[in-house]
């Protein structure tokens, strides 16, 4: 996998802040906080979105699916009443 420095051009992106030592010790941070152990990929974002586009999904109406690799999966309470 590769990773850009500037996989965009907008203004949410600045290069700035991707271009120091915080933004490096922050994507290792997230990595080891993450069960996969990595950032994610486009494709994996966009086969969702592409699996949401079609018939077979019609049945899945307004959801927000969290694809994040299992980062917020130790957000979730350890038992719901």
């Amino acid at each position: 996998m590769q990773f850009y420095q500037e996989p965009f051009d907008t203004s949410l992106v600045d290069s700035n802040s991707t271009n120091n030592a915080g933004f490096a010790e922050s994507i290792k941070q997230i990595k080891c906080g993450t069960p996969m152990l990595r950032l994610g990929c486009p494709n994996e974002i966009s086969s969702l979105v592409a699996f949401l586009c079609m018939p077979a999904a019609s049945y899945i109406p307004g959801q927000a699916i969290v694809v994040d690799g299992g980062l917020t999966v130790n957000a979730l309470p350890a038992k719901m009443n």
